[in-house]
């Protein structure tokens, strides 16, 4: 009887595992997505203080940075952080 309880169990302790090292895989997933997303929200933000930093020490054309934004930005609130009708 003890045998057939053992074989019984088996396969329930071997999905088991099975779940679990995806579960861990799924996290490791989530994590790199959220480190990955966070890397670049960081370029994104560190680009745009660069470029304003330019534009405020003139050494780009306000003008020019004015077309680039309205070139490129298309919602309202957008638009607005900008002054751009």
């Amino acid at each position: 009887m003890t045998t057939l309880k053992s074989r019984v169990a088996a396969p329930g302790k071997k999905i088991s595992e099975i779940m679990g090292a995806h579960k861990a895989a799924d996290k490791a997933r989530r994590q790199q997505y959220k480190q990955t997303r966070a890397d670049y929200d960081r370029k994104v933000l560190l680009v745009g203080e660069a470029v304003l930093r330019r534009v405020d020490r003139g050494e780009w054309d306000e003008a020019e940075f004015r077309q680039m934004m309205d070139d490129a930005l298309s919602r309202p609130a957008d638009r607005a952080l900008f002054d751009l009708e």
